[in-house]
């Protein structure tokens, strides 16, 4: 016992170290390749510390926060590091709180021009000085300097409408309330590393009613996921994250009554409008209670009303432009022409790649609200949830790690940790689109996530009989 927590102390130590390297690495323009193996190890470093100090009397709940907030501290010593993500948010929040509709005008637009300020709007020479002739703190931010594109903002697309959700963009004007605007990335990076250590502390308070070692929580609380993104990067999914584990908590007891599938109900439709994947969650959780029963009637009138309540005041105020800059990315990723498909994309089927791709989304959906979801407590509804959305990431591969922060929270909650492989998969594909431009490392990555659940799936059919 003695030595597995000996070596699972080293795990998170290795933890702490892959994030004072990262936060140090200058970002991925500069760390490139090398960024990626720290990425790899810090993901395996988290996994072992969950595995080998589990049953170690000593970590408990306070154990486990220290190590979340160790990482959160280091963290929020660095600026960005794989995305510049959170100048899109801090502009909407200062956007919405001047009493503008964010959904209104794309950043660069002359009805905003009296909204710049030089920590987002450098001047031109500040846009054009080589990064090395910069000075320290702003050599910190890895998109400063020679390395922006053209219209001298830090915000990207500055030429299109925001795309995210009205959920996402009430989170926007909270952080610009919250932070001083003079904490520059601070302002997203502070709310995205509380939601990150509220998140932590909810899987926390949930292994422990169900009676299971606390440790498990290090999954979440000691990867990338939970200190690049959320403390470094600022991405708003950790929010969405936190939400959707809260939709899983309020479905976990054997009996669900209908005041918690309201709630559940309202939490799924805030999770998808702060982004819109967190909607499949609906296809895991209501096999839970019966798709016909009174209870996912109260849950879905929940979720259509927290909908229409959020969205009306931007669609009286703008009409269709509500939807943004959504389906141009769709477009830009390839979504629609299917180059975006790593485990598919082989088959050179063009277009017809994105129609197999929504058939087996389809599917995915159509099985799992077929299928009741046997067991009791918390675990069998956080497998559902890892079944369905991890489903939908392997069929879509989208290449964006922050995706994973709800597929990961419910791996702490269902023992899944092969999940974990995509997580890895998609830092791979982000790497290499930034650095390679399109190896075979994603499509090897994708193979190996791939194998590693359905190996997983297979052992424990073995083992449990289902």
């Amino acid at each position: 016992m003695k030595l597995r927590t000996a070596a699972g102390g080293l795990a998170l130590s290795g933890a702490v170290a892959c994030a004072v390297w990262t936060g140090r690495s200058g970002g991925i323009l500069v760390g490139r390749w090398q960024l990626l193996v720290v990425l790899i190890a810090w993901s395996a470093s988290a996994v072992l510390a969950s595995v080998l100090l589990r049953g170690a009397g000593r970590w408990t709940a306070a154990g486990v926060l220290g190590i979340a907030v160790v990482l959160q501290g280091v963290a929020l010593t660095s600026g960005p590091q794989l995305s510049d993500d959170l100048y899109r948010y801090i502009w909407d929040g200062q956007v919405a709180a001047s009493g503008t509709d964010p959904y209104a005008y794309p950043p660069d637009a002359p009805q905003l021009t009296g909204l710049r300020e030089p920590f987002l709007w450098p001047d031109d020479p500040g846009c054009t000085t080589p990064r090395s002739a910069l000075p320290r703190t702003a050599r910190a931010n890895p998109f400063a300097g020679d390395q922006r594109g053209a219209g001298c903002t830090q915000i990207n697309r500055p030429s299109v409408r925001t795309i995210y959700p009205p959920a996402a963009e009430l989170a926007f004007r909270a952080g610009n309330a919250l932070v001083p605007t003079t904490a520059r990335e601070l302002r997203a990076q502070v709310p995205a590393a509380l939601e990150s250590l509220a998140l932590s502390g909810l899987l926390v308070l949930l292994l422990a009613r169900a009676r299971r070692p606390l440790t498990g929580a290090l999954l979440y609380a000691a990867g990338p996921l939970a200190a690049l993104e959320a403390g470094m990067d600022g991405h708003v999914d950790v929010l969405a994250a936190l939400l959707g584990v809260g939709v899983v908590a309020a479905l976990g007891r054997e009996r669900v009554r209908v005041g918690a599938a309201a709630l559940a109900g309202a939490l799924l439709a805030l999770a998808a409008l702060v982004k819109l994947y967190p909607a499949i969650l609906g296809a895991a959780v209501l096999p839970r209670i019966g798709v016909r029963s009174r209870a996912s009637a109260a849950l879905v009138a929940a979720g259509l009303g927290t909908c229409v309540l959020l969205y009306a005041p931007h669609v009286a105020a703008v009409g269709l432009d509500v939807v943004g800059y959504l389906p141009g990315y769709l477009a830009e990723n390839g979504y629609s022409s299917g180059n975006r498909y790593w485990l598919l994309g082989w088959l050179h089927l063009g277009s017809v790649t994105a129609l197999i791709v929504a058939v087996g989304l389809v599917a995915l959906v159509a099985w799992s609200l077929l299928r009741p979801v046997v067991g009791e407590g918390i675990a069998p509804v956080a497998a559902r949830v890892c079944t369905v959305l991890g489903g939908a990431m392997v069929l879509t591969t989208p290449g964006n790690a922050w995706y994973c922060s709800l597929l990961i929270g419910c791996a702490v909650l269902a023992a899944r940790p092969e999940w974990v492989t995509a997580v890895v998969a998609n830092y791979v594909v982000y790497v290499d689109h930034v650095v390679a431009a399109r190896s075979q490392w994603p499509l090897v990555a994708w193979y190996v996530c791939l194998g590693t659940v359905l190996f997983a799936a297979f052992r424990r059919r073995r083992v449990t009989g289902r």
